[in-house]
This record gives structure tokens, C-alpha cells and sequence, in this order.
């Protein structure tokens, strides 16, 4: 399921963890757990983590990651760890409605029944209101995990009878040093993705895999009237929108070190000397009307639009006439 075997694996997060384990050693885990946070920072690998560490063969308060048990959930095929996910717009009320049927049965092999829902702010009013019916009569030896990045989308009468965990964003030295010594990415893409994925090793990662980079400098160097036009090859609103999010990121530094900021903050550290020529060919003035421009095409990328139409406008010179 998550690659992660331990809870020392899941880096940035020791509150959580820390709120996690006292639980775990108490012998107290809530039978209904809101697992919140920014997306891709680790709240769904946590999830499978705890159903691990509730069902380890040791039991020692903490998942071994090696024994039948947690190697079962790893692979998804433990009878008593239930993890639902749906990428649609709606958790399935079919899905909740065999959560009910099998929440109440005692466990097949394990020591815990744990049902993990991912996204649940996505719950219909049904499959919510399904999930709160068995919240106020909790089952003995069953825990509910929602995982969710907006839970103020979940019913109040849920947010009431769960305690909530709260995950965080990485700080950007933390997330750097996480893709360099696990997942092998060279310092200097590392250093950018730390800051441009604004925490989130779930999408830096994603930006890792579609080269984001090269993405980036194709980008700016079209923004800048340097590189060729991209507008043909950006066909999905997906890509259009990493392209002028990574417009926008750049813009952001220019601006930055034109009004005297440390490069320290800069989110294209390795671009600092482009980003410092550009803004000596602008005013201030002109950089903030640039940059109003592609917030404004952002907003409007959301809408029905072309996209090829959008994108063949934004180039530097375009926006601040």
C-alpha cells in the first residue's frame, strides 16, 4: 500500500506520530480517528501505518513492517484492514453500505478491524450519514480512519465523535533532505521541489515523475520571449496550470529580489541570476502588472476556456502593456 514499513520512515510529522504511539501504548484508540492535512504530506500512509501497529504479531506500539501481519496490509490483502478510495467526485455509497455489514463482525485473524477511508470529505450525504450511525454505536474491536484535506466538509456530528490528528506541511530543508536520501533526486532539483511543492512530498514526487524542471524552464524561457512557443504542446487544463504556476513561482522571485529579499527565499534558486537580469529590465510596477496577469489566467483556467488561446498570451512583454 505505502512503500513505508515504520513510523520512523514518515518523516515531518512527530506530532501526529507522537499522539499516535501514546494511543498505541495506552491501549486507548478511538474507535473513530479524522486523520487531516494538506494533501500528499502522509495522512493515508499514517492510516495504514496504525492499522499495522494495531494488528503487529510483536505488539510492540509500533508496526515491525516485517512480520505475516504487516506484510498482509502492506499488500492489501489483509481480511481485517479495509481501505476504501475513490479518485471520483464521490466516496460510493455502495462502499459504505458493506463497511456497515462487515464493521460489526469480530475479527477474522487479526486483533483490529480497521476500515480507512480515503478522501472523506467526499462522502455522499447518505454514505456520511451512514458512517455516523455506526459512530455513535462504535463496535467493539473495529476503528474507522477518514482521511480527509478539508475536513470542514465532513458532517459536524462526525468531526464530534472522532478525534482529529492533524499532519503538516514539511518545512522546505526537511522535504529537501526526504527526496535526496530516499528517493535519490539530485540536490538541486530537490531544492526546488522542496519550495515549489509547498510542503508535499505527495507532489513533489508527482513533479519528480513528470519532470517538472524541464517543465519549468520551458515555461519561463517562453515567458520571457527567450524560448519557443509551449501553448501547442499543453493539451490538458493539468498542464497548462504547472506551466503557469511555474510562470507565476518565478515572477514571485523576481519580484522578490528587485524589492531587496535574501535569496534564501527564492523558490528558483537555481535560476537567481536570470530572475535578478530580468527584474533590472523592469519596474516594480510593470513586475505587479505581470504578475496580476497571470494570477488572473489562472482564475480564468478554470473556467471554460481554450487553453492554447490562454497560454499564447502570456508572455512578459503582453502582460505589462
Amino acid at each position: 500500500m505505502s512503500g513505508i514499513s515504520c513510523f520512523g520512515e514518515l518523516k515531518g510529522q512527530d506530532e501526529a506520530l507522537g499522539m499516535l504511539r501514546q494511543y498505541l501504548k495506552s491501549s486507548r484508540m478511538p474507535s473513530g480517528l479524522i486523520f487531516c492535512g494538506p494533501e500528499g504530506v502522509g495522512k493515508k500512509t499514517a492510516a495504514v501505518l496504525t492499522a499495522k501497529a494495531l494488528n503487529c504479531l510483536p505488539a510492540a506500539n509500533e508496526p515491525c513492517g516485517q512480520c505475516a501481519s504487516c506484510l498482509k496490509i502492506e499488500k492489501g490483502e489483509h481480511p481485517d484492514v479495509h481501505l476504501i478510495e475513490n479518485d471520483q467526485d464521490a466516496v460510493k455509497s455502495d462502499d459504505i453500505r458493506a463497511l456497515r455489514r462487515e464493521i460489526f463482525l469480530k475479527p477474522y485473524e487479526g486483533k483490529k478491524r480497521v476500515f480507512i477511508i480515503d478522501n472523506a470529505h467526499k462522502l455522499t450525504a447518505e454514505a456520511a450519514n451512514s458512517i455516523l450511525k455506526v459512530l455513535e454505536e462504535p463496535p467493539e474491536g473495529s476503528i474507522i480512519i477518514l482521511v480527509t484535506a478539508c475536513p470542514s466538509r465532513l458532517l459536524k456530528t462526525v468531526l464530534s465523535r472522532c478525534q482529529s490528528v492533524r499532519f503538516r506541511r514539511l518545512t522546505a530543508p526537511v522535504l529537501e533532505a526526504l527526496l535526496r536520501d530516499s528517493h535519490g533526486v539530485d540536490a538541486q532539483t530537490a531544492g526546488f521541489l522542496s519550495s515549489f511543492s509547498c510542503g508535499s512530498p505527495g507532489a513533489a514526487l508527482k513533479m519528480q515523475r513528470r519532470k517538472i524542471v524541464e517543465e519549468r524552464d520551458r515555461a519561463v524561457d517562453y515567458f520571457l520571449g527567450k524560448g519557443p512557443d509551449i501553448s501547442a504542446g499543453l493539451k490538458e487544463r493539468e498542464d497548462a496550470k504547472a506551466a503557469m504556476t511555474a510562470m507565476a513561482a518565478w515572477l514571485r522571485d523576481v519580484i522578490l529580489l528587485k524589492t531587496g529579499a535574501p535569496e534564501s527565499r527564492l523558490v528558483n534558486y537555481d535560476r537567481r541570476r536570470d530572475a535578478a537580469d530580468c527584474g533590472a529590465r523592469y519596474t516594480t510596477a510593470e513586475l505587479f502588472k505581470a504578475f496580476r496577469a497571470l494570477a488572473d489566467s489562472l482564475l480564468f483556467l478554470e473556467q471554460n476556456v481554450n487553453v492554447k488561446l490562454l497560454v499564447s498570451g502570456l508572455r512578459m512583454e503582453s502582460c505589462i502593456k
